[in-house]
């Protein structure tokens, strides 16, 4: 392990957190390892693990089951920090001791990785690697959607086009919408051509084509095309690991850092993060597959961690809580919770592994609903070490959960 001077660091945490305990670390022990990595969130452990292999002991600062949002690190985690090789966090949307950490850390020799810095990580409309997929989510028996823009702003024009192949014969087409709190789709007035011009009215909008034959009967139809909204305004969400394809572009940029680090193993870190990203790809695939066959996609949720997830797969989550999990609602919003809960006939309430939301259980006992568990991945608890469990099988858990409980 290598020298670092102290006396900044320990003065600094003196003031900042004095009297607070140790963390109990979870960490990937390795005594050969080259470096030595601390991370916050779970899933950015995950991933250092899985690409710098026996190459670095990675640490987390969450003792098991903590809550990410609220949980402040004990002056022992900033000392062992500040002798580490690398921190790799999310940023102060997610934990709110990162400013002061990075602050605190500044002038020791430590490399500091925020991913709140990678802007296209977090931005409404990330198609990264969307290009493999793009094409078989918007065409359906040889009918593709053009012009689909990555994001849109509230208001904006969207101007689509449905082409066909020419082999396939057709009398007229109409166009449909449908907004994420609906279950119907809506046909668009005065759109019978190939041509539609409308106005981006909620993230998560769907647009579809339709092609029919002389007795009105169905000859193509389209996927549908969802529109994304992002107004710039707001918190940033930080959960983006929830949606695999994020996930990737976030191991990436990991990969590349730790490359940096230690350039040796440039070898090792490609290889290991081809391999995560073939996973990575693959669970993808398998919520697409399930998630894209649902019509009533809509879940109550203990707090807003799941945007992402909802962008790319269509889930419309009724958040209970902000995007913190101490955001909490007013009695209106509780009403309105309980008002969409009925109005979509919804038969469960989604909890998490590491809080307890007293306002998750008076609505649940309202609308007589079941409780089930939704795995923000935010942290281990202490039974998900036990049994082993990692990002993929509580991924994989979750997907279980979401498939209950839409219809």
């Amino acid at each position: 392990m290598k020298f670092i001077p102290r006396l900044f660091v320990l003065s600094f945490v003196c003031l900042f957190i004095a009297g607070c305990s140790a963390a109990e670390e979870t960490s990937s022990s390795n005594e050969d390892a080259e470096l030595t990595i601390y991370t916050s969130v779970y899933p950015i452990q995950y991933a250092a693990e899985q690409i710098a292999g026996n190459s670095a002991t990675v640490n987390t600062v969450f003792p098991p089951g903590a809550d990410a949002h609220t949980y402040e690190p004990a002056s022992q985690d900033i000392i062992e920090i500040a002798e580490s090789d690398a921190f790799i966090y999310v940023g102060s949307t997610m934990e709110s001791f990162s400013d002061s950490i990075a602050e605190a850390l500044g002038a020791e020799d430590v490399k500091l990785i925020e991913l709140a810095q990678y802007e296209t990580l977090f931005q409404h409309g990330n198609n990264y690697l969307e290009n493999d997929i793009s094409e078989e989510a918007e065409e359906t028996e040889n009918v593709f959607i053009e012009g689909l823009s990555d994001h849109y702003h509230t208001g904006d024009s969207i101007n689509l086009t449905a082409t066909i192949d020419e082999d396939t014969e057709y009398d007229h087409l109409h166009w449909f919408t449908r907004h994420p709190d609906e279950e119907d789709w809506v046909v668009v007035d005065g759109y019978t051509s190939n041509n539609f011009e409308g106005e981006a009215e909620v993230n998560g909008q769907q647009i579809k084509a339709i092609f029919y034959g002389e007795d009105h009967e169905v000859v193509a139809e389209s996927d549908p095309v969802t529109i994304k909204i992002d107004d710039h305004d707001g918190d940033q969400d930080p959960h983006i690991w929830t949606d695999p394809i994020r996930m990737i572009q976030a191991a990436e940029i990991i990969k590349d850092q730790l490359i940096e680090i230690n350039p040796t193993e440039e070898k090792l870190y490609n290889e290991n993060f081809n391999v995560l990203k073939e996973k990575l790809t693959d669970l993808d695939h398998a919520y697409t597959e399930v998630l894209s066959a649902k019509e009533n996609t809509s879940i109550i949720v203990s707090h807003a961690a799941f945007g992402y997830l909802e962008e790319r797969y269509g889930i419309h989550q009724i958040p209970i809580s902000g995007l913190s999990s101490t955001d909490e609602p007013s009695q209106r919003q509780l009403t309105e919770i309980i008002d969409q809960s009925n109005e979509h006939g919804l038969e469960y309430v989604l909890f998490e592994q590491n809080t307890s939301n007293r306002l998750a259980e008076i609505i649940q006992n309202e609308i007589g609903a079941t409780p089930l568990t939704l795995h923000n991945l935010e942290v281990l608890t202490q039974n998900d070490i036990d049994d082993g469990e990692d990002y993929f099988s509580l991924m994989e858990s979750n997907l279980e959960v979401l498939d209950k409980a839409t219809q």
